[in-house]
């Protein structure tokens, strides 16, 4: 039987992405969450935010999926990394593999100081029934350090009694009690098969969270994306330069009461159009302010809801001005 061919293989690829951007799409709006598509980049392979989701009570999403992690590139997985830091929002990938390991549906596994999960798994991440981490290869649970001392004792057993079940010390057992922990997968399903199912929490990827790492702006190259960054970092923002969404730069105050979503004059003018009109629907969906720096295409930036700038002063201007500082 002959292969398909490349172009056969791709169509199936991308109806595959859209199948599982359409699980995710609607997972995300029966849990009460408005949901945004991005659309640019048109090729998919070159977006680093597919899904843009907020939810009134919760923190936003950014939401990137793939079919397998190998397909993103450092680049878009630190540009998804910063998206979320600078909006204070959770970046997720949701994919089918992690570089040909298949990812099960109550696992979710570690990159970038991001969450990797598959599709079913980010619906039970929403349900918050994600119970093991997958971190430079290896597996782990979260104990209930509450619940597991309430079953030890309950039970009768000395500290020294599961250290020995578990071939661990007893301190760290003390230490299990005291806080919520991870332990390996092997101790995890010890501690299960001891006392059951009630000493294993759901590990929270998505109220929760990894540790914000900062914005990144500033790269060691000149151009005219990383003047900008630089421009709102030096006006008291929170800066993620972008290149894979339509906007060129992501900006928020430090508690994110004011936010910017800002775009430069370049390329095209179809393609300039489309992403203004990409980057107004992304600044409208997360209540940000749109800035456009333009000369030659004012015309066109008039037509959309967004405060104009012809030069990188006026855009540190309009920074302050909009968090209700004035430039000395």
């Amino acid at each position: 039987m002959q292969e398909p061919s490349h172009t056969v293989k791709d169509s199936m690829k991308l109806s595959e992405l859209e199948r599982m951007l359409s699980d995710v799409r609607n997972t995300l709006v029966s849990h009460g969450y408005r949901v945004e598509l991005i659309n640019y980049p048109k090729d998919h392979d070159k977006r680093s935010i597919d899904v843009i989701a907020v939810h009134e009570d919760k923190k936003p999403l950014l939401v990137k999926v793939v079919r397998d992690v190998a397909d993103l590139t450092v680049n878009e997985l630190r540009e998804l990394q910063n998206c979320g830091t600078v909006l204070q929002a959770q970046g997720i990938i949701v994919a089918e593999s992690d570089h040909g390991v298949d990812i099960d549906d109550i696992v979710a596994h570690e990159k970038m100081n991001m969450y990797v999960v598959s599709v079913d798994g980010f619906k039970a991440a929403l349900r918050k029934s994600i119970y093991v981490l997958r971190k430079q290869n290896n597996y782990y649970m979260k104990v209930d350090g509450k619940k597991l001392r309430e079953k030890r004792l309950e039970k009768g057993y000395s500290l020294g009694d599961i250290a020995h079940m578990l071939s661990v010390t007893r301190r760290s057992v003390y230490m299990y009690e005291q806080e919520e922990s991870m332990v390996s997968l092997s101790t995890g399903l010890k501690l299960v098969e001891i006392f059951g199912e009630e000493v294993i929490q759901p590990i929270d990827i998505i109220d929760e969270g990894l540790q914000s790492q900062g914005g990144e702006y500033g790269r060691p190259r000149s151009t005219p994306r990383t003047r900008l960054a630089r421009v709102l970092a030096e006006s008291g923002y929170n800066v993620a330069e972008t290149r894979y969404v339509p906007p060129n730069a992501i900006a928020s105050s430090e508690n994110t009461e004011t936010r910017m979503v800002v775009i430069m004059e370049k390329g095209r003018v179809e393609d300039f159009e489309v992403r203004l009109g990409e980057s107004e629907r992304v600044a409208k969906h997360i209540n940000a302010y749109l800035i456009a720096v333009v000369n030659k295409r004012r015309s066109i930036a008039n037509r959309y809801d967004a405060y104009l700038a012809s030069s990188l002063s006026e855009v540190m201007d309009i920074a302050l001005e909009l968090k209700g500082e004035k430039k000395d």
